[in-house]
């Protein structure tokens, strides 16, 4: 048999490792509750002389795990005098114009930039301008709960447990509560119930919580009436007058939910069945926007002596 020379046999050897090494190198996305976020912020100067020019400039990136289409608004700028020009995704925009619509793709960002020309005039002492603009987007969360319902007589513990799906990605996030019933021991174990009774209403709390971290100031959050619904599976609102803060003959038109607050129903099972234990199951999709603001101060100088 032929032998292989060693320096061949030592270079095949580095080859297929560093082939090897190269799959290994990827990484799975970072998803972020803060879906959209600003990167690479620059002010040119934040003290111009009259008739030069500064600019605002930063990137708009998607941390989200889906499209979302972003909407940068400046306002609160300087007056008469003043030319400003907008770049939107580095296209320049109308005359007047200080708006930028963006669509971005997961991970994707984009620039924006606002260039200013500050009026040539003489001023005896330095003048600021605290030009302020909003970012926002449109988002959509979702979240179910499963609730074990038992007839209580056959079964006097469920099988199963109350469980909760994964949250999805974005700023404001549904925990829901666990029917809570009676709690006493068995044999110095301590039970408490956490199911609901096919004969009896139980109470189903949803928590809509802010889980973001805005790198701006914060706008009031509003889930807007007819933004939320909910769908439900082996049970329904129970009859009035007992309490639940939906529509009962419409679960899509629920009512304005302020974040951070709380929204509850008491539920019944929805079907007789002969099955001493079944499965409710709730389920949320909700839409919203979320915007936040964010503010620099650009002092003009007077001219140098």
């Amino acid at each position: 048999m032929k032998k292989i020379p060693l320096f061949l046999l030592i270079a095949s050897i580095v080859i297929l490792s560093g082939c090897t090494s190269n799959t290994n190198t990827n990484k799975p996305f970072q998803y972020s509750n803060n879906v959209v976020t600003t990167e690479n912020y620059l002010v040119t100067t934040t003290n111009p002389y009259p008739g030069t020019t500064t600019s605002i400039s930063f990137n708009v990136k998607n941390n989200g795990d889906k499209p979302v289409e972003t909407k940068v608004d400046f306002f609160n700028v300087p007056g008469s005098g003043w030319s400003l020009q907008l770049f939107c995704n580095d296209v320049k925009q109308n005359d007047g114009v200080l708006e930028c619509n963006q669509d971005l793709a997961q991970f994707e960002s984009k620039p924006v930039k606002l260039v200013l020309t500050v009026p040539t005039q003489n001023i005896q002492s330095p003048v600021p301008f605290t030009i302020a603009y909003s970012i926002g987007y449109e988002w959509n969360g979702t979240r179910s709960a499963s609730i074990p319902i038992i007839d209580g007589i056959t079964k006097a513990i469920p099988v199963s447990k109350f469980s909760q799906s994964v949250q999805t990605y974005g700023p404001i996030a549904v925990e829901f509560g666990a029917p809570v019933g009676r709690t006493y021991k068995v044999n110095n174990q301590v039970i408490t119930e956490r199911w609901g009774y096919a004969d009896r209403p139980f109470e189903i709390t949803m928590d809509f919580k802010h889980v973001g971290n805005p790198s701006g100031d914060l706008q009031p959050l509003i889930i807007k009436p007819g933004s939320i619904k909910m769908t439900l599976n082996n049970m329904k609102p129970a009859d009035d007058p007992i309490y639940c803060a939906f529509d009962k003959a419409d679960l899509t038109n629920i009512k304005k939910v302020d974040v951070p607050s709380q929204v509850s129903c008491n539920m019944v099972q929805d079907t007789a069945t002969n099955s001493p234990e079944v499965t409710g199951i709730v389920s949320i999709d909700y839409n919203y926007n979320y915007t936040f603001t964010k503010s620099e101060t650009i002092i003009v100088q007077p001219n140098p002596q």
